[in-house]
């Protein structure tokens, strides 16, 4: 799931990132502090998972399959080059 686990070691940081929003709401805005908090901490969780080389992984069964085929016919392309194409095909 990551690529390089050690990484998530900077998750500790967060009570850090924490301290500025938790004093904005103890002395009373509260409403300003949590969203700092809920947004610094996301940041920071993002961070980490990018640095730590998250990949999620999931597989998904198509629905529908359409194929689309052209050839080109102008008299732009190469007798040769055409009939090469339509060996190809």
């Amino acid at each position: 799931m990551f690529d390089r686990p050690v990484v998530l070691w900077l998750l500790a940081l967060a009570p850090l990132v924490a301290m500025p929003p938790l004093a904005a709401i103890r002395s009373g805005s509260r409403l300003a502090g949590a969203i700092s908090l809920a947004l610094r901490l996301g940041c920071l969780a993002a961070f980490v998972a990018l640095l730590a080389g998250l990949r999620i992984t999931g597989t998904m069964a198509a629905r529908r399959v359409e194929l689309v085929a052209l050839l080109d016919q102008s008299r732009s392309i190469a007798s040769d080059q055409r009939a090469g194409s339509k060996e190809a095909s």
